[in-house]
């Protein structure tokens, strides 16, 4: 089944300076035949939005086609692209919010088990660089900072 959708797919990856070969195209869409392909791309060339050029082969058949973007194609895109964005928007703010709301509830509650985490923390990333007693003193001393600060 075509949708709107495969038509912003195809309008996104041509481009206006050069041709894209239909291979390119045939790729995006593996599920589709290509007669289904090639009629939607032939509409959205009747519309002026796609420019085709047929390249003819070495045998019978062998014909290919290549496309691009006219600047009709181009500002539809963009319209499309921002259209998409002004719908989008306040779906993407809601699920932001929810993702803060999450961040801003920590899993730790406890102070003590924030500190520890931390330490923990810490130490993994400095195990390697230092001396064990020298970890140690860095811990003492980070547990008194983050008891000051939390």
């Amino acid at each position: 089944m075509w949708n709107a959708l495969r038509s912003i797919v195809i309008l996104k990856r041509l481009d206006i300076e050069r041709f894209t070969t239909s291979r390119k195209i045939r790729n995006l869409f593996p599920d589709l035949s290509q007669d289904t392909l090639y009629s939607k791309i032939n509409a959205l060339a009747s519309f002026g939005f796609i420019e085709i050029l047929k390249k003819g082969g070495e045998f019978g058949g062998d014909d290919r086609r290549e496309y691009k973007l006219t600047v009709e194609g181009k500002e539809l895109r963009d319209k499309l692209i921002q259209y998409n964005i002004e719908v989008l928007s306040p779906e993407i703010e809601k699920i932001l919010k929810a993702k803060i709301r999450k961040i801003e509830k920590p899993l730790i509650q406890d102070k003590e088990e924030k500190i520890i985490d931390f330490i923990m923390e810490f130490s993994e990333e400095c195990k390697g660089m230092v001396n064990n007693e020298t970890l140690k003193g860095q811990q003492a001393v980070l547990r008194k900072l983050l008891e000051n600060s939390l």
